[in-house]
């Protein structure tokens, strides 16, 4: 669950610098990415 976090931190950051602000287009890329991101670590843990 923390790569999750850490992912999307990082896209939340971006977003800021790159677009100025947070879009409900940032919102959905992060929701996704948490999601990848936790998915993936769970799978190489297990």
């Amino acid at each position: 669950m923390a790569a999750g976090w850490l992912g999307a931190e990082l896209l939340h950051r971006r977003a800021r610098t790159r677009l100025g602000g947070t879009t409900g287009d940032v919102m959905g890329a992060m929701g996704e990415t948490t999601t990848a991101a936790t998915l993936l670590v769970a799978a190489a843990l297990w």
